[in-house]
């Protein structure tokens, strides 16, 4: 068979010669090539329509990938308001919420900001348990609108005594006559005129590490009327007589640790205490009810540089008094802290060492929220030590804490503690008020539940002020 392009060779020679030519074989030439045009032209559209259509879904994804990542970025904008709102309440507490340029609007106060990511805004409900609202906006890239999103948190304020003693490192029960209770100076059920009485005690004297080393919470053979937890991944060491339990399973004369009376589950930010000003009026001797102090403490805040009593020498307290001690306290001999009925002492130890023995402190009140005792981040070491009662607070982040000897009564420690170690020798009692959960001082407001919100559940909503969301 001719190709067509021969044909047409001799279609064109026939025709300069003058001769008759056929034509078929030239109009089938012609409808070859219209076919594979018409079929160029077709496979050329399904490409074109492919193109659109890959060009389509690569947009659709290019806008749905920007919808979520613009979307999820709200919520760390508006997880910043949270922190600055927690942070506002826990420094000016729910009395001074209006202060820092945060603003009043009816039942709330609040604080707006701009970012370099976005923008957002935050409200605090004035009550007693506040709430708080937030709003977090990003702009997207692709409608140049802010895209909103909201939550809402509630809040809690923890208690800084939640447990009876509290060590951030180790916790190490070295003598053989150690006990731990608890009671509640606020509960005529378990207390005696806001005393300890031992027939109204319950089984609330915990104990706690934050530490994850194994063993670093030592019982070894105390009895401990109460709880223990300490960091994850570490385990409690627990001599051959040490009971840990609830005061049934003493009365029944077990050993060991009730099951469910441990857990490693605790891991607890402190705060630290803040350094207060040295300055302060420089306590005095005084005469009082015909008795010779040679300290004594009013209304007002004091300072010195050391506290040094020895033989009889004594420190009355008889108004709501501070005391700040910037290098040394040692009370030994017979002296003592006298802190008279209805007085308070607020002690601020910014030095390395103290040292309590002697009578110690004579906490007249009974109760532990009157006296406090606070180390600053320079305290390293607090001894009590003698045969004197303790009956207040201790709170020193970063101090070895050594609770030695022990009164020769029932009440060798009640209130509560938290140090960097602590190491309990020889006979002591230690007896837990669990009014410090309620009244005594609190570790700062903290979120207690989280929720996610429509704008329009916002205080103060307005649509007119919303932006628009695609």
């Amino acid at each position: 068979m001719k190709s067509p392009i021969r044909r047409l060779c001799e279609f064109e020679t026939s025709f300069a010669k003058g001769r008759k030519v056929k034509l078929t074989g030239i109009l089938k030439f012609r409808n070859d090539s219209g076919i594979a045009l018409y079929s160029a032209l077709i496979v050329s559209a399904l490409f074109g329509i492919a193109l659109v259509a890959f060009l389509n879904l690569v947009t659709w994804n290019y806008r749905s990938t920007m919808r979520s990542q613009v979307w999820n970025e709200t919520i760390p904008v508006a997880e910043a308001a949270l922190e600055e709102g927690l942070a506002h309440l826990n420094e000016s507490g729910v009395e001074g919420l209006g202060t820092d340029d945060w603003q009043q609007s009816g039942d709330y106060f609040r604080m707006s900001r701009i970012l370099d990511q976005g923008r957002y805004s935050v409200w605090i409900s004035n009550e007693a348990q506040p709430v708080l609202y937030a709003k977090g906006e990003v702009k997207s890239p692709l409608t140049d609108s802010w895209i909103p999103r909201a939550v809402r948190v509630t809040t809690q304020s923890l208690p800084l005594f939640f447990k009876g003693l509290v060590a951030k490192d180790t916790f190490d029960l070295r003598g053989n006559n150690i006990e731990t209770d608890s009671f509640d100076s606020k509960d005529p059920a378990f207390s005696s005129g806001g005393q300890y009485v031992p027939s109204k005690s319950k089984a609330g004297g915990d104990v706690a590490t934050n530490s994850r080393i194994i063993d670093s919470l030592s019982i070894g053979n105390a009895k401990i009327r109460g709880r223990i937890s300490s960091g994850p991944e570490a385990s409690p060491a627990i001599g051959p007589n040490g009971v840990v339990g609830s005061m049934e399973w003493h009365a029944a004369g077990n050993k060991g640790i009730q099951p469910g009376w441990y857990s490693d589950d605790m891991n607890v930010d402190f705060p630290e205490v803040d350094q207060p000003s040295m300055y302060g009026w420089y306590p005095t001797p005084a005469v009082v009810d015909g008795v010779y102090y040679d300290y004594a403490l009013f209304n007002t805040k004091y300072s010195l540089t050391d506290l040094r009593l020895t033989g009889s020498q004594k420190l009355l307290v008889r108004g709501n008094a501070t005391l700040i001690v910037n290098r040394t306290i040692d009370l030994s001999g017979l002296s003592s802290i006298i802190i008279a009925e209805g007085a308070s002492l607020d002690l601020y130890m910014n030095g390395e060492s103290a040292t309590i023995a002697g009578k110690g402190v004579v906490n007249k009140t009974g109760n532990a929220l009157n006296f406090q005792y606070w180390g600053t981040k320079n305290n390293k070491s607090i001894k009590l030590s003698g045969n004197a009662g303790f009956i207040g607070t201790i709170y020193a982040l970063n101090a070895a804490l050594q609770l030695g000897g022990g009164g020769s009564d029932i009440i060798d420690f009640v209130g509560a503690g938290v140090a960097d170690s602590i190491t309990m020798n020889g006979h002591y009692r230690f007896h837990y008020d669990e009014n410090l959960r309620e009244d005594g001082p609190k570790r700062g407001w903290v979120a207690s539940s989280w929720n996610e919100i429509q704008v329009s559940q916002l205080p103060g909503y307005l649509p007119s002020e919303l932006p628009l969301v695609y």
